[in-house]
């Protein structure tokens, strides 16, 4: 998952904290221990598990994927360049 996506999943989660922190998702991308652990699951039944939800059918869930390419450049320009 790319770092802007993740602190956008960690706002959703943790809005109030987020906030009064004064974190920013554009210009905290970096600092992810704000929510490591909290907002990226290896299957279902752990994210299930971890955010007490008991009926899934009423959850929409959606999957976003990125071209390697695009993954490896922006990792890259990321780690490396800035």
């Amino acid at each position: 998952m790319s770092t802007v996506m993740s602190m956008s999943i960690c706002y959703l989660l943790r809005d109030k904290e987020f906030v009064s922190s004064g974190r920013s998702i554009l210009r905290h991308s970096w600092d992810l221990g704000f929510c490591l652990l909290n907002n990226s699951f290896r299957d279902v039944d752990s994210m299930m598990q971890k955010l007490k939800i008991h009926n899934i059918s009423e959850w929409r869930l959606t999957m976003v994927t990125r071209e390697p390419a695009d993954r490896f450049l922006s990792a890259f320009i990321d780690r490396c360049i800035r």
